[in-house]
């Protein structure tokens, strides 16, 4: 494990939660980044990767990444998805809900994986 991913994952993940909240829908984001369930995938399976020394780890974080750079090369290359007309609300949606969600699963971390990642886990 590499110290500094542990110290970067409550920065990171957050992140990559709001990526992936923002894929599925018309936002800014989307239509800046065109593919960002895939990029959030990427970072969240590579800080992930780094900060865990196991093989088991390694094994499952290194799966995600290789599928979503893989995935992320393939979607690239399909050419431009279906045109949208991107709205602010839906900017504000993916950034309440990916920190929604990036502090429920900091919170019950220690519940769920047995690894507490913040000291107010659970």
């Amino acid at each position: 494990p590499i110290a500094g991913a542990r110290m970067l994952a409550p920065i990171v993940v957050p992140i990559a939660l709001i990526l992936i909240a923002a894929a599925n829908m018309p936002s800014r984001i989307r239509a800046v980044l065109r593919h960002p369930m895939l990029l959030g995938i990427l970072l969240w399976s590579g800080v992930h990767f780094l900060a865990n020394g196991s093989l088991r780890a390694s094994v499952l974080f290194g799966a995600f990444f290789v599928w979503a750079a893989i995935d992320l090369v393939s979607a690239f290359n399909r050419g431009p998805a279906r045109a949208f007309v991107p709205q602010a609300k839906y900017d504000a949606m993916s950034v309440g809900g990916g920190l929604l969600v990036a502090l429920v699963f900091m919170t019950l971390h220690r519940l769920l994986f047995g690894v507490p990642v913040v000291p107010f886990s659970i």
